[in-house]
């Protein structure tokens, strides 16, 4: 789950790795008493869960996103049945996206279907941004959303996980657990046999300048889960949150200026639509000019045709 202070943790399930790196994320922990959560949510039917350890995002009606860590960092890694808004899935197959020469981005595409056979038909899901040349999302103010574990014994410098029900981090009855943070910087992943651009931010605490309302981090149980921003009047995935900065000494386990890292996913919106195929396609991420301007681009388009006559 997401970890907001004096709330709920999430993220995906981590691995144990040497002090001072990064392990992968798994649940999101938010700053903010009560059960409240940012006014503005997607829809929480397109946030799922994968197997037993971590979480995906619904991209299309029959597609989903998640990370391949919480499978190894094998060029195959296992396919497992998803569950979205209570219906179980079954996983068809999937597509690896190649970073400097090998297939080892920690992104992979999933076609998914009923138990039954038949196409999963999901009515809730999120486009993938298109960043553009020049364009950078740093600074952004970010929505995550995922489901993982629950963050406990709250102690002035941050939070423990513990799972609500049980050992399996997506059995807590939270359900989808929804933060928000801003993006602070982009760098290149190269660590746990993957590469590739990921965006990342920190936990800030209460007292900080920059904390926001529903402040968040990620834990075990939230990697696959979603990384997205309201733009354009829609919801768009920037990322999937993959990595969380590891706790040293005697700090808690999401602990205040902890960092949290993410697969940025924007420069994979035209690769996705080509694996996907069939005609698929993202919206375009452009403004929709207001009615005047509309009318006079209408107008310029007219006068250019009557110039070339």
């Amino acid at each position: 789950m997401l970890f907001m202070p004096d709330r709920i943790v999430q993220a995906t399930a981590l691995a144990t790795l040497a002090a001072g790196l990064s392990v992968p994320a798994s649940a999101l922990i938010v700053d903010d008493p009560g059960n409240a959560r940012p006014l503005l949510t997607p829809p929480a039917a397109a946030i799922g869960t994968w197997g037993a350890n971590a979480s995906a995002v619904a991209i299309g009606p029959n597609h989903i996103l998640t990370t391949r860590h919480q499978d190894g960092s094998s060029e195959t890694p296992t396919l497992r049945q998803v569950n979205f808004n209570g219906t179980t899935y079954n996983s068809v197959s999937q597509t690896l996206f190649d970073v400097s020469g090998s297939d080892n981005f920690d992104v992979r595409l999933v076609e998914i279907e009923q138990t039954n056979g038949s196409p999963a038909n999901l009515t809730d899901f999120l486009p993938v941004y298109t960043l553009g040349i020049s364009e950078s999302l740093v600074g952004q103010r970010v929505v995550m959303a995922a489901h993982g574990l629950t963050g406990i014994n709250e102690d002035g410098a941050g939070f423990d996980w513990q799972a609500f029900g049980g050992a399996n981090p997506n059995a807590n009855s939270y359900g989808v657990a929804f933060g928000e943070n801003v993006i602070d910087a982009e760098d290149t992943q190269n660590d746990n046999g993957f590469n590739g651009d990921r965006w990342l931010g920190d936990f800030d605490a209460p007292s900080a300048n920059d904390n926001m309302t529903y402040e968040a981090t990620v834990a075990p149980g939230d990697s696959g889960g979603a990384l997205m921003m309201f733009r354009y009047d829609q919801w768009w995935l920037v990322g999937l949150p993959n990595a969380v900065e590891e706790a040293s000494g005697s700090l808690p386990d999401a602990f205040f200026g902890q960092e949290w890292f993410a697969s940025d996913v924007t420069r994979l919106a035209s690769d996705i639509e080509t694996a996907i195929g069939g005609g698929f396609a993202f919206p375009d991420p452009k403004p929709l000019p207001e009615p005047g301007s509309a009318a006079l681009l209408a107008g310029l388009a007219t006068l250019a045709l009557r110039r070339r006559k």
